[in-house]
């Protein structure tokens, strides 16, 4: 495609690139920033600016890429390389063997530093038919705006999402303090299964979720253990009165079920 074609494209989608001359410059250039600003909204959602949403685009990119899975160059952003990626992403695996943490790896987190330490695992308390075909990624957005507009947070409060069919996505980058237990976010990660309506902390696994949520979710918490030193594992019903994340984590981390 011709910069002439580019240009004149721009001016149909209301974007001004300047003069209609083939010349790339400073107008033509602000124009495609402009649309790549519009696009966002769908690309990475949540992201305010552009670059931010490339970061998230990276985010996600990069830990497909750690799970083994071809997408090229880690560039933040879109194409079929990367939506053919998300596909082989959330496809059912083996559980892999138990990574070990790399000599002093540690995420921290804010300004502070603060050693991630811990993870926590909540529930989004959904019914299983819940946005029921849609990708994970609409439901994480959905989230966020609970997130957003009614809790009046500036972002989705959790740093990872579990969808029902094994996918995983990004919320809040990990070197972000989440929100998610109210007094506990500092050092922790806040991990969120699609599904758990209706539940109650004895229940089990199984009672809530699909295997392939467990297998994700081994997978994830493997992978962190991998670049922070975990020392525990908590549910959000060990520091609130609530049934999240609707099941016995003990028994499932000891596979007693």
């Amino acid at each position: 495609m011709r910069i002439f074609d580019i240009q004149r494209s721009l001016k149909a989608l209301g974007h001004d690139p300047g003069p209609l001359d083939g010349v790339w410059g400073g107008s033509a250039r602000s124009a495609l920033f402009s649309l790549f600003y519009v696009l966002r909204a769908k690309i990475a959602p949540g992201a305010e600016t552009w670059p931010q949403a490339r970061l998230l685009i990276a985010a996600e990119q990069a830990v497909m890429s750690a799970r083994g899975v071809d997408l090229g160059m880690i560039d933040g952003l879109e194409g079929p390389r990367t939506e053919a990626a998300r596909r082989s992403f959330a496809a059912p695996r083996p559980v892999e063997p138990q990574a070990r943490p790399h000599a002093g790896s540690v995420i921290r987190q804010g300004r502070a530093g603060h050693p991630v330490r811990e993870i926590t695992l909540h529930c989004a308390a959904t019914r299983p038919d819940w946005m029921r075909g849609r990708p994970l990624r609409e439901q994480i957005e959905e989230i966020r705006r609970w997130h957003v507009e009614l809790n009046g947070w500036r972002d989705i409060g959790y740093h990872w999402l579990v969808g029902r069919d094994g996918s995983v996505l990004p919320g809040r980058p990990e070197t972000q303090i989440g929100a998610h237990v109210r007094g506990r976010n500092s050092g922790t990660l806040g991990i969120c299964l699609i599904g758990g309506h209706g539940s109650a902390a004895s229940d089990r696994f199984a009672d809530h979720y699909l295997p392939a949520q467990g297998a994700a979710l081994d997978r994830l918490l493997r992978e962190i253990s991998a670049r922070t030193p975990i020392a525990r594992v908590s549910g959000h019903n060990e520091y609130a009165a609530k049934a999240c994340p609707g099941f016995d984590i003990r028994r499932w981390l000891e596979r007693a079920e």
